[in-house]
């Protein structure tokens, strides 16, 4: 039983930092128009509140209970197909990477 409870305190904790995370980060993205102000704030956001962190422990806990949920096969077949993940833009500026920014609005 106790297992159970530290469960759904550790789920409760993550529901928490995702809630926050994708509130704030919606907040941020409607509240500033610059470009340069937003990419700032979401910068200081991801550093104050520790995002990151927050967001790889999200990440072993789904792990985690995916794991225990599928065959050790099936597990090890979805990781071995893995995701697609999205390419930073090392190799373009500042202003490259707000103009890709601008076209990509809806």
């Amino acid at each position: 039983m106790k297992k159970n409870i530290q469960n759904i305190d550790e789920l409760k904790e993550i529901l928490t930092s995702m809630e926050e995370i994708v509130v704030v980060i919606d907040k941020i993205g409607s509240g500033f128009v610059d470009e340069n102000r937003t990419a700032s704030a979401l910068l200081l956001f991801f550093n104050q509140c520790n995002v990151l962190d927050k967001l790889s422990k999200t990440r072993k806990y789904l792990y985690h209970e995916l794991e225990s949920k599928i065959s050790s096969e099936e597990f090890d077949e979805w990781i071995e197909n893995g995701s697609p993940l999205w390419r930073p833009p090392y190799d373009k500026s500042e202003e490259e990477i707000l103009e890709m920014l601008k076209n990509n609005k809806y």
